[in-house]
């Protein structure tokens, strides 16, 4: 009697949510439905209304023998318009075929509580997912789920039984367009796994439920433009007792499987104390107590994140832990946190308050780069300020550097170009290239103990007026506002208002690159080479006076002057390297310190990038006014600038 009882509300909802489908068309095909079941669809399915296409008779599971479902849809129609049948037939109808597979709805119930961002309060249905596509395998006795949702539901349960048949292989592809999905809930039953099954699925969590290792053909992967294989998923979850088996079998994935037991909070993925992935999409997070680590990539492109506290006991942040995570604007770093490693905040274009704490001993290469901090006091416990650590920080205007600082990689401070001032500590030993590169810094001084000071270390940094070193120091001197290593007498910094003194023998490489104000350049005599891309880009220079002595001027070392309009080239030059005068417009004269042409063909130079430079009619000295005509020069009465014979 109950059950007919339940039959017969059963049928009393269906006749009364067909009488509403009667006033149907197609465009309202996916709007209603009774079950699970689309009521436009199952309309057509027992009237004949209107063609099905062939998605729709997978989905509903129509064969010739003209049932739905194991429901024989001619005797619905009876029931439906009123012909006689019995009871018991009607039960058959109503009950027959449905098993955990074909039960299925589209709605949340009162045990479904997933939202579209997992929380600490989410609770995971295990129902099976409505809207897969399986198909029925070679052997006739099991099933493949060869299709995804188009839906791109947040959680996805694969059925382990279809038709009273077990689910046992997911097709190539069957999830890749799945790429919304957090979460892909994999049965016992599945025993393969299909070549890039979950392709592009980068946020979705993979769920396995049995012990047994599915055999896998590149199923986690997908081909990238580059024509290499990438790992295509969040990660993968086992039962614990399995993990160390799983590990092993897909050993190029280990570093992606966990333990059903690592899910903590139902967002973080914790394991010894490393927090090695966040996996929700919520603004602010705090991190559990037993957190000791920050792992590589754990917060890694989380857009929507603003605020992290951090535990009191953690002691280390990862390589890319909070990489692009460009809406943070609040974390603490807590008292007792020693490292923090490469590229740990770069591209936190939000972050602008940042307190390191003292017991910090360890700042990694690109930490802050492209952060919006605009103060820094760098801990005691950092020697080393490594290479980008605050490259391209726009807004960065004031730094304290450690007592015990010995190093500053390049790039360090590159692009941080609202940094006016700097006070290097004396028990700094090395300056590396770049390391100032574009700042607005106006005056520096080189502390007593620095021992190298590396090629363009200030370079582009337009406002700087002064440099200078410290009398104590034995390595380099200042004179000029110049930089000179005292072994070799070799000027390897030269800055906007330098007179490069008497005395020097080499000019290094970049050591006027790029500055930009220098209208006119002395090179005094005893000068003996010109290093390579010297004063290549010094868009203002007009006039380039050398005197004898320079025997070589290297590669690019004035190419890119296209305000240049004069040079003297000694007669002492034997060598002149490629490119040295590329791109230096056309309105330039030569002024060689030889008597003719003979002397002038005699330099090497190279021919690369040099071909006008080559073709030019150069101007000869000659000390009186010459006889014959040609193009010839002389010295002004300063003794200076070059002055044409009329």
């Amino acid at each position: 009697m109950k059950k007919l009882l339940s039959v017969f509300i059963s049928l009393v909802l269906l006749f009364t949510s067909l009488a509403i489908a009667s006033s149907f068309t197609n465009a309202d095909e996916g709007k209603y439905k009774f079950n699970g079941m689309d009521l436009l669809v199952l309309k057509k399915c027992i009237f004949g209304s209107g063609e099905l296409s062939a998605e729709q008779r997978v989905l509903y599971d129509l064969n010739n023998d003209g049932k739905h479902n194991g429901m024989d849809l001619l005797l619905m129609k009876k029931i439906i318009l009123g012909i006689d049948v019995n009871p018991e037939q009607i039960a058959t109808t109503i009950t027959n075929g449905q098993s955990e597979a074909t039960t299925i709805t589209n709605e949340p119930t009162e045990s479904t509580t997933v939202t579209n961002e997992p929380t600490e309060t989410t609770t995971v249905s295990k129902e099976p997912t409505n809207g897969l596509l399986y198909t029925l395998n070679e052997d006739k006795k099991s099933y493949s789920v060869s299709k995804g949702t188009a839906g791109n539901q947040k959680q996805i349960v694969i059925a382990s039984e279809y038709n009273g048949l077990p689910v046992t292989e997911i097709g190539d592809s069957a999830f890749e367009e799945c790429t919304d999905t957090l979460r892909i809930i994999i049965p016992d039953s599945i025993k393969k796994t299909g070549k890039s099954a979950f392709a592009y699925c980068n946020d979705t969590l993979i769920f396995f439920e049995g012990t047994s290792i599915p055999d896998t053909n590149i199923s986690f992967m997908h081909y990238t433009w580059i024509m290499t294989w990438d790992f295509s998923v969040k990660a993968i979850i086992v039962p614990d007792e399995a993990l160390s088996a799983y590990r092993t079998e897909w050993n190029e994935h280990k570093t992606k499987i966990y333990a059903y037991s690592h899910i903590v909070d139902d967002i973080f993925i914790i394991e010894n104390k490393t927090l090695v992935m966040y996996v929700a999409k919520n603004e602010t997070v705090i991190v559990p107590d037993t957190v000791e680590h920050i792992g590589i990539s754990a917060f890694e492109f989380h857009f929507q994140l603003k605020s992290v506290t951090l535990p009191g006991n953690l002691k280390s942040i990862g390589n890319y832990a909070f990489l692009y995570c460009f809406n943070l604007t609040d974390i603490n770093l807590p008292d007792g946190l020693i490292n923090i490693k490469n590229n740990a905040f770069a591209m936190c274009t939000s972050l602008a308050d940042v307190i390191l704490p003292d017991s910090l001993t360890e700042l990694g290469g690109s930490a802050f780069y492209d952060t919006n901090i605009k103060s820094i006091v760098i801990p005691d416990g950092i020697k080393e300020i490594k290479g980008n650590t605050f490259y391209y920080c726009k807004k960065l205007e004031s730094v304290t550097l450690p007592k015990n600082l010995e190093i500053i990689d390049q790039y360090a401070f590159g692009s941080c170009t609202a940094l006016k001032s700097i006070i290097l500590p004396d028990t700094l030993l090395e300056i590396k290239r770049m390391a100032f590169y574009n700042t607005d810094i106006k005056e520096i001084e080189i502390p007593k103990n620095v021992m190298n000071i590396e090629p363009q270390s200030f370079r582009e940094s337009d406002s700087l007026e002064n440099i200078s070193v410290k009398k104590e120091n034995k390595t380099y001197r200042s004179e000029g506002n110049c930089i000179i290593r005292i072994s070799d007498n070799t000027l390897i910094i030269g800055i906007d208002t330098s007179i490069i003194p008497k005395g020097i023998k080499h000019i290094d490489e970049c050591a006027f690159y790029a500055r930009k104000k220098i209208k006119t350049v002395i090179i005094p005599q005893g000068v003996e080479t010109i290093g390579d891309n010297a004063f290549s880009n010094c868009s203002s220079l007009e006039t380039v006076i050398m005197y004898e002595g320079v025997k070589e001027i290297g590669r690019w070392s004035f190419q890119v002057n296209p305000s240049l309009k004069s040079i003297i080239i000694p007669k002492s030059v034997e060598k002149i390297g490629i490119m040295s005068f590329y791109d230096v417009g056309d309105n330039y004269k030569i002024f060689y310190g030889g008597k003719d042409i003979n002397e002038w063909k005699s330099i090497d130079i190279g021919a690369s990038g040099n071909t006008k430079f080559i073709n030019s009619s150069p101007y000869y000295y000659s000390a009186i006014k010459p006889g014959a005509s040609g193009n010839y020069w002389r010295y002004d009465d300063n003794g200076i600038m070059p002055v044409i014979w009329n």
